[in-house]
């Protein structure tokens, strides 16, 4: 008896262990989001360069935005790379083009929000995807932010939810509890 006790402590200690470092590395993702001078500088640089017309500079801009943003860790800089895709594309004229692009940042913001339990970062793909047409990633993204936002328990993240959903003019996601087919 005294030995599975034994057994029990050690795996619990493991398991707190394990949480304790998933929590700090999603919480250095979110910080790394926010001290990323270089990604937010290229993206301020395409805008200026969009501003006085100047597209190859732009374009040079948006390249150097888009591969810090895959870089980060986390959902962020793959949705903001999509968003500058989508305005570079507008002055331009290659809104067809970029969308296939911008449709790839969303879904690596989406798997990596998902990844964080980000309600926001899956919402945020979810505006993306409707922005682009595409109503099944969208209600995808949507049914991915309600399960986080059930899974973190605050109800102000399923209110969210279920606010982008109407203003996005999609059915609300089905809620976390139900059965799913996979």
């Amino acid at each position: 008896m005294r030995s599975t006790a034994r057994v029990v402590v050690v795996f619990s200690v493991m398991i707190a262990g394990l949480v304790a470092l998933a929590s700090m590395a999603g919480a250095r993702g979110r910080l790394a989001d926010a001290r990323d001078p270089q990604r937010l500088a290229a993206l301020a640089a395409m805008d200026e360069a969009l501003a006085r017309y100047d597209v190859p500079a732009a374009v040079q801009a948006w390249r150097q935005a888009r591969e810090l943003g895959l870089r980060t860790r986390g959902w962020r800089g793959p949705a903001e790379a999509a968003d500058a895709e989508l305005r570079l594309a507008a002055v331009i004229e290659r809104v067809d083009e970029a969308k296939r692009n911008a449709r790839e940042l969303w879904l690596v913001a989406l798997f990596r929000a998902r990844a964080e339990g980000a309600v926001d970062g899956a919402l945020n793909a979810a505006e993306g995807f409707a922005r682009l047409g595409d109503r099944d990633a969208a209600v995808l993204a949507l049914r991915i932010a309600d399960k986080l936002a059930a899974r973190s328990g605050a109800e102000a993240d399923r209110a969210h939810v279920r606010l982008v959903a109407e203003r996005l003019a999609l059915p609300a996601a089905a809620p976390a509890s139900a059965p799913s087919g996979s």
